[in-house]
């Protein structure tokens, strides 16, 4: 077994290199987190969470506390199997990567209990989807990790979707890309392609349509000694999040020895125990941050001060206790 900075035997963590189940998050970078005011977009809106107890929960957007989710999709009709990235596109449609599923199963806006998936996205390639996100034209990005912990095989790669497909109609692999464990993805307003590498990966920044064995336009490493558990990018920031470190916020042009702008360590203010997926809603004139503790079985929601990407806590807020369902919590997602 092999886990960065805690051990896996009783951290069942994304980059965990195991026998057992993981999670990470693809991050946000979508734009999903604008509403356009009808009554679809207040039908979508929610705080969405994977678990590894094979579930999505959705919690109102003003959660806190110890409170149930006011959605819960669960149940052998679902397909769930190891359920990390998860995203929504603009009709409310969520999508859900499952990395011993070998699939992203759909499912309609609204869902709710023991529902089976109305579609899904499959490749023959893609045995272990990890990270997904959806993009402003509704278009999905997957990255498959099949050297994360519990998986199914596969290519360590990237594909990509059109709206509406089921089938992916271009891929990213190969050494030239310099993907090993892909845990985290995110697509910027130009549709850059951003994917995020655990122990001690690079963090690979791709033109758009980049594919087959193509080179990144720019890439960093965060240090040898991180397991980077997600990757989220909004506006002028990227942020890590890593077990023992918290989180890291670089600029977004990042390159080859640029150094953090901030870190934010656990704290009695945030008491994070083991970081999972983040989600960062920059639609507000001081961005909120949303982060996962999987062994904590926590959202925190984080009202940040300073300028992005130098991001500090202002306040915290915390969904946790038993009414919540929050048990190993992977990855999430904000639809506002």
């Amino acid at each position: 077994m092999r886990i960065a900075l805690l051990a896996c035997t009783t951290l069942l963590i994304a980059a965990c290199r195991s026998d057992s189940p993981s999670p990470t998050d693809p991050g946000n970078g979508n734009g999903n987190g604008s509403g356009n005011g009808n009554g679809a977009q207040i039908a979508r809106a929610g705080i969405y969470v994977t678990t590894q107890t094979n579930s999505v929960l959705v919690f109102p957007l003003n959660a806190t506390g110890n409170v149930a989710p006011s959605r819960r999709i669960v149940g052998d009709s679902t397909g769930l199997s190891l359920p990390i990235g998860v995203g929504v596109d603009s009709k409310g449609s969520v999508y859900v990567a499952n990395r011993t599923g070998s699939r992203v199963t759909v499912y309609p806006i609204g869902a709710d209990g023991n529902v089976a998936p109305t579609r899904s996205l499959v490749d023959t390639a893609m045995r272990s989807p990890q990270a997904l996100v959806v993009d402003r034209t509704d278009a999905v990005f997957v990255a498959s990790c099949p050297g994360c912990g519990s998986a199914a095989g596969g290519a360590t790669a990237m594909f990509h979707f059109p709206n509406n497909a089921n089938a992916a109609d271009y891929v990213l692999r190969g050494t030239n890309t310099q993907l090993s464990y892909p845990v985290g993805i995110a697509v910027d307003a130009t549709r850059n392609v951003y994917i995020g590498n655990a122990f001690g990966g690079t963090v690979n920044v791709f033109a758009p349509g980049a594919s087959g064995n193509s080179i990144p336009i720019r890439s960093f490493n965060p240090g040898a000694s991180q397991n980077v558990q997600s990757l989220t990018v909004a506006g002028n920031t990227i942020l890590l999040t890593s077990p023992g470190i918290g989180i890291l916020s670089y600029i977004s042009t990042a390159t080859a020895g640029t150094p953090p702008a901030a870190t934010i360590p656990s704290s009695a203010t945030l008491p994070i125990v083991y970081p999972g997926g983040s989600f960062l809603d920059t639609s507000v004139p001081q961005p909120v941050l949303y982060l996962v503790d999987y062994s904590g079985g926590a959202v925190h929601i984080i009202q940040t001060n300073g300028t992005a990407p130098n991001l500090g806590v202002q306040s915290v807020a915390t969904i946790r206790g038993a009414l919540t369902g929050l048990s190993l919590p992977l990855s999430i997602t904000v639809v506002k």
